[in-house]
């Protein structure tokens, strides 16, 4: 099977994927945890992707900000993560 072959149920993002090469069947939206926070401040990009690295001071780490995690259903794998309103938005100084 190549990479980007999609199989009912898993999603294959490359052969080079820096978190998880399966995605869960079913996605579940909530609340970021620290413990998350942790996972996603740890996750390394490569090449011109590397601009999506965690650095401390994006504030994932910061109680107040309403970052939400992706994740597997029923304590699926944490895939993802997003940010809306306010906090989610960006002005270069």
């Amino acid at each position: 099977m190549s990479a980007g072959t999609v199989v009912p149920g898993q999603l294959r993002i490359g052969e080079n994927a820096p978190m998880t090469e399966v995605w869960p069947a079913q996605l579940l939206v909530r609340p970021l945890t620290t413990e998350d926070a942790g996972q996603i401040a740890q996750w390394r990009y490569d090449g011109p992707w590397r601009i999506y690295d965690s650095r401390p001071e994006d504030g994932l780490m910061s109680d107040n900000v309403a970052h939400l995690a992706v994740a597997g259903v029923d304590g699926g794998p944490l895939v993802g993560f997003c940010c809306s309103g306010t906090e989610a938005r960006w002005c270069p100084a």
